[in-house]
C-alpha cells in the first residue's frame, strides 16, 4: 500500500517537472568581440521573423531623428540597410520634428506589423511640457507605414508632463497591451518609467495611480531610468534598462516583476553592463532590446556612443553560418543529367572618391601613419544606395577607404595587399571604383600586369585624362571650384598644415597631399589671355607626370572594363589665364599663369568632364547627370549591377553599349536597366550641397545644437552640417586635455573658405555659442 502511493507520488512530481513551465534566469553578460554589429544606429527594435532577424532604430545624419529598417540572417553580421526613413516624418498638428525610439510588435492575427514611437517638437530641449509624445502606425511589410497619431501624451503637473520618449515596450497578455515606457517632467530632463495598458494599442490607461513603477532606488541606478526594454518569461516580467547620472545613459541595468508594478532589482545581476573606455560604447550606453532563445540564452542588443548598434550575451553567440543538416539515406538515384555547377557569390569591392574617406588624426597632425581610413559621416547617403542594391541582389560587398592624400601608385599598392586578404588562390573579384577610386584601381592593374585580380572593373566619374579643378591647387594651394568636401580638405591642408613647417598654401599642398598632381589635366587647358593661344600640357611646370606615362589600354591585362560619365553638368573645361603678380611670383604661384576666368561646359558631370571619364576600347556609357548622380541614382545604379551581371567581355560590351539621344548620353530616367531584385527602397535622393559648416573638435567631446534645437554628436572630431540652415548653434564641450581646440570651417558659395581656430586652454566644460550667416560671412563667429 504505502510502496503504491509512494509511486504515485513521485509518478505526480515527475509529471509536474515535465508540466511545469521552465523559468529561464539570465547570467553574466559577455559583449560580442567583433561589435559594432551595425553603425551609423541606435536604440534597436528587434523581432526573428520569416527566418531574419528585423530591426528598426533610429539614425541621424544630419536632418534629424529618423526610423530606419535593416534585417539579417543571424542578428550579427550581413545587415541590409535600406537607410531611408520608414515613417514619413510629420504631423498634420505640425507638432513632429523627429523620430525615435521605435518598437515593433507583429500582430498574426491581423497580420500587421505594429510600431510605437516617439515623436518630438522642436522645444524637445526645453523645460516645459508636452514636448515628446506616443506616436503609433501599422505596416503590412515593415516599411510601409500608416500613421494613426498620437496615443499617449503626458499628464499636466505630473513626473510625466514633458512628454513620453527614451523607450517604450509594449506586450500583448491575456487580451491586453501591457506597456512599459520613460517619461520627464518639466524640468529638463527628470526620467522615470511608468506603466499602462489598452484594449487596441491606441487608447491607453495609466496603472500604479498613474505614478511610475520605477524610480531610482538603487545605487547602479543612478540619479535615472529610462529606455525600458520588457520580456515575458512564464508569470515573471524581467525589464532590461538604461541608467544615468546626468543627461547620458553609462550602464544597462535588470529588475524582474510578477505584476509589471512592483519590481525587484536583484544586487548580483547589477549593472548587466557598463561601457569600456575608449570604445563603441564607453560614452553612453542606451536601447537594450533582449531576445530570450530557445535553448535559455538572451541575446541583448543596445547602442553605444550614439552612432553604434552593439550585442551581447548571456550564453553562446549565434552562429554566423547556417550549417548544412544531415541528408536522410534515399534509394539509388535514376541517372539525371549533370547540373550546371554554381558560381560561387562574387566579392564587389567600392572604392570611393576622394573627399569620400576621413581619418581625424592623420588629417589633423598632417602625418602619414598608414592607420585606416574611413567614410566621411556624409559618405553613406552617397554610396550606401549602390552597397545595398548589391547586397540585394547576391552580391558580397567590400569598401576599400584610403589616404586619399597619398600617389595614386602608393594606394594601388595599399589595395593589392587588401585585394590579396579578401580573396582566396584563383579567385577574383569585381570593383566599381567612383572618381579617384577608379585612377587607384588601374594603378593597380597596370602594376600587377595578368596576375590582377580584378575580373571585371567598372570606373563611375573617374578622370582618366585630369580634371581641371586640380589646377588652382596644386599650381597655388588654393580651392577653386569642385564639390564643399573638395574645398573643405584644400582649405584643411593649407590653413593646419602650411604653419606646422612654415611652408606657403602651394608648397602644403604638394607635400600634404601629393595626389593632387596625378588628377592634373593630361589635355591642353590653359589659355593665354593676351594671345588667346593655348598652352601645351607638356610644356607646362604642372604636369601630371603619372597619366602622361600612364598606359592602360585594351585588352587592359585581361580585365573587362567599363565607364560611366555624366553629362549635361556645367563644368570646368579651361582657364583663361595672366601672369602671377611679382609676390606670387616670388612665392613660385601660378608659374603657368593666373586664371582669371574659368571656361566651362555642359559636357561634364560637374566635376569631370565627359571626355575625361571614359577610356579608348573600354565598354563606355555616358548619362545626364552629376558627380554624385552617376553612383547613386536608381539609373546609374542599375547600369552598374548591368555591367557586373554580364558574364563575359562581349557581354559586358553589350550591357555598357553607348545608346542615347542626339549627344550620346542617357536621362537618368529613361531606358531602364535589365531587371534586377528591387532596390528602388534603397534609393534616396541626394542633394549635392553648395555649403557647409564644419566644426572640429580636437581633445574633447563636442555636442552641437543646431538652429532646430536637434542635437549631434561629433563622429571622430567632426560635426558636419550640408547646406546649414543661418542662425544660433550652440557647442556644449567636455575637454579632456589643456590643448583641446575647435576650428570652425565655413565652405560657402562662389569659393568662400573660411577658417579660425578657437584653443580651449583648460579642462572644465563649457557652452559656447556660433552664430552663422551665409549672406554675411565672417570668419570669427565663435563666442
Amino acid at each position: 500500500m504505502y510502496k503504491k502511493s509512494a509511486q504515485i507520488i513521485i509518478l505526480i512530481a515527475v509529471c509536474l517537472l515535465l508540466y511545469t513551465p521552465r523559468v529561464f534566469a539570465i547570467s553574466t553578460f559577455v559583449k560580442y568581440p567583433k561589435n559594432p554589429i551595425l553603425a551609423p544606429g541606435q536604440n534597436p527594435s528587434i523581432l526573428y521573423k520569416d527566418g531574419q532577424y528585423k530591426m528598426w532604430y533610429e539614425v541621424n545624419y544630419g536632418q534629424g531623428w529618423r526610423i530606419n529598417y535593416a534585417y539579417s540572417p543571424n542578428g550579427i553580421n550581413n545587415w541590409l540597410v535600406p537607410y531611408q526613413t520608414v515613417i514619413p516624418v510629420g504631423t498634420p498638428d505640425g507638432f513632429e520634428m523627429d523620430e525615435s525610439n521605435p518598437y515593433v510588435l507583429y500582430d498574426d492575427s491581423a497580420h500587421l506589423y505594429k510600431i510605437w514611437y516617439t515623436g518630438a517638437s522642436s522645444n524637445w530641449a526645453l523645460p516645459i511640457p508636452d514636448r515628446f509624445r506616443l506616436g503609433y502606425a501599422t505596416s503590412p511589410d515593415g516599411t510601409n507605414w500608416t500613421k494613426y497619431g498620437w496615443v499617449l501624451k503626458g499628464t499636466d503637473g505630473s513626473w510625466d508632463a514633458g512628454g513620453i520618449a527614451r523607450g517604450e515596450s509594449i506586450i500583448y497578455k491575456d487580451g491586453l497591451y501591457h506597456m512599459w515606457y520613460a517619461a520627464t517632467d518639466t524640468s529638463v530632463f527628470r526620467w522615470r518609467i511608468g506603466y499602462a495598458t489598452s484594449p487596441d494599442g491606441i487608447n491607453w490607461t495609466r496603472e500604479n495611480n498613474g505614478l511610475p513603477v520605477i524610480t531610482p532606488t538603487e545605487p547602479w541606478e543612478l540619479s535615472q531610468v529610462e529606455y525600458p526594454n520588457v520580456i515575458y518569461n512564464n508569470g515573471l516580467y524581467e525589464m532590461f534598462y538604461a541608467s544615468s547620472a546626468g543627461d547620458v545613459t553609462t550602464q544597462l541595468v535588470y529588475a524582474t516583476s510578477t505584476d509589471g508594478i512592483n519590481w525587484t532589482k536583484p544586487p548580483d545581476k547589477n549593472p548587466l553592463l557598463t561601457g569600456t573606455p575608449n570604445s563603441y560604447d564607453g560614452e553612453l550606453m542606451t536601447g537594450p532590446s533582449p531576445m530570450r532563445m530557445s535553448d535559455g540564452t538572451t541575446l541583448l542588443w543596445f547602442s553605444g556612443n550614439v552612432s553604434y548598434i552593439l550585442l551581447a550575451s548571456d550564453g553562446e553567440f549565434p552562429p554566423l553560418e547556417t550549417s548544412t543538416p544531415t541528408p536522410s539515406p534515399t534509394s539509388t538515384p535514376t541517372p539525371t543529367p549533370t547540373p550546371i555547377p554554381q558560381v560561387p557569390t562574387k566579392l564587389v569591392i567600392l572604392i570611393p572618391g576622394m573627399t569620400a574617406s576621413w581619418n581625424f588624426n592623420d588629417l589633423f597632425k598632417c602625418q602619414d601613419s598608414n592607420s585606416q581610413w574611413s567614410f566621411m559621416p556624409f559618405a553613406p547617403l552617397v554610396y550606401n544606395p549602390l552597397i545595398n542594391s548589391l547586397k540585394a541582389n547576391d552580391w558580397k560587398t567590400s569598401t576599400f577607404n584610403y589616404d586619399w592624400r597619398k600617389r595614386v601608385t602608393d594606394n594601388a599598392q595599399r589595395l593589392k595587399t587588401f585585394i590579396d586578404a579578401n580573396v582566396q588562390a584563383g579567385e577574383k573579384v569585381d570593383v566599381v571604383a567612383h572618381s579617384m577610386g577608379g585612377l587607384v584601381a588601374r594603378s593597380y592593374i597596370e602594376q600587377e600586369g595578368a596576375q590582377n585580380k580584378i575580373d571585371k572593373l567598372i570606373t563611375v566619374g573617374t578622370p582618366h585624362k585630369g580634371a581641371v579643378d586640380a589646377y588652382p591647387a596644386w599650381s597655388a594651394g588654393q580651392a577653386w571650384g569642385g564639390d564643399v568636401m573638395w574645398r573643405l580638405y584644400v582649405t584643411w591642408v593649407e590653413r593646419k598644415c602650411a604653419p606646422k613647417t612654415n611652408h606657403n598654401d602651394r608648397e602644403a599642398i604638394q607635400q600634404y597631399a601629393p595626389s593632387i598632381q596625378d588628377t592634373l589635366p593630361i589635355f591642353d587647358y590653359l589659355i593665354d589671355n593676351k594671345t588667346n593661344q593655348t598652352k601645351p600640357v607638356g610644356s607646362m611646370n604642372a604636369q601630371n607626370t603619372w597619366l602622361l606615362s600612364s598606359i592602360f589600354k585594351s585588352p587592359f591585362n585581361g580585365t573587362t572594363v567599363g565607364t560611366l560619365s555624366g553629362n549635361n553638368e556645367k563644368t570646368s573645361l579651361a582657364f583663361r589665364v595672366d601672369a602671377p603678380n611679382p609676390q606670387e611670383a616670388n612665392l613660385g604661384y601660378w608659374e603657368d599663369g593666373k586664371p582669371v576666368k574659368t571656361v566651362t561646359t555642359k559636357a561634364g558631370d560637374n566635376r569631370v568632364l565627359t571626355m575625361s571619364s571614359t577610356l579608348p576600347d573600354a565598354n563606355s556609357q555616358t548619362m545626364n547627370g552629376t558627380h554624385t548622380d552617376i553612383i547613386s541614382t536608381k539609373y546609374a545604379i542599375g547600369k552598374i549591377l548591368d555591367f557586373l551581371d554580364a558574364t563575359n567581355q562581349i557581354a559586358a560590351m553589350m550591357a555598357t553599349q553607348n545608346v542615347g539621344n542626339a549627344q550620346g548620353s542617357l536621362d537618368i530616367n529613361t531606358i531602364p536597366p535589365k531587371k534586377h531584385k528591387d532596390f528602388d527602397r534603397f534609393i534616396k535622393p541626394y542633394i549635392t550641397p553648395n555649403s557647409g559648416l564644419f566644426i572640429i573638435a580636437y581633445h574633447t567631446k563636442l555636442w552641437v545644437m543646431d538652429p532646430m534645437g536637434k542635437f549631434m554628436k561629433d563622429t571622430d572630431g567632426l560635426v558636419s552640417y550640408l547646406n546649414p540652415k543661418a542662425g544660433m548653434y550652440k557647442l556644449f564641450m567636455w575637454p579632456s586635455e589643456k590643448d583641446a581646440l575647435i576650428i570652425v570651417a565655413q565652405i560657402l558659395p562662389n569659393n568662400v573658405n573660411l577658417w579660425r581656430e578657437y584653443p580651449i586652454n583648460h579642462r572644465f566644460p563649457q557652452i559656447r555659442t556660433l552664430w552663422f550667416d551665409p549672406k554675411h560671412p565672417k570668419e570669427d563667429i565663435l563666442h
